[in-house]
């Protein structure tokens, strides 16, 4: 289920940024799917994951064409990157520890 959603919610974030396009750009699709994985490219140093593709788009990446939408498109990836190595680990131990206390023999 969850997957749908995430799923749901990165097809309708590309849609809106397709079409939030100011100026005529050619390949603007998968330039903009290249800079939400820019920044969503995630580098492990001692099992801490860091958003190093976002690091790179902010020294490197300077676009001239369309600019707040291909840094909106990096946004999202890096939101991305923190939902995925950062948030959703931490909610999935903190379910499993709760499914696994027995609830009823702390209400006694």
């Amino acid at each position: 289920m969850a997957s749908i959603v995430y799923t749901v919610i990165l097809i309708v974030s590309f849609l809106f940024l397709v079409l939030k396009k100011g100026e005529a750009e050619s390949y603007f699709p998968i330039k903009i799917i290249g800079y939400f994985i820019l920044g969503s490219f995630a580098f492990n140093f001692n099992q801490i994951p860091l958003p190093l593709g976002f690091i790179v788009y902010l020294l490197f990446f300077r676009p001239t064409l369309n600019v707040g939408v291909k840094r909106m498109a990096s946004i999202f990836g890096v939101l991305a990157f923190i939902l995925v190595h950062w948030i959703l680990p931490f909610t999935g131990k903190a379910a499993r520890y709760l499914s696994n206390m027995n609830l009823v023999q702390y209400l006694r």
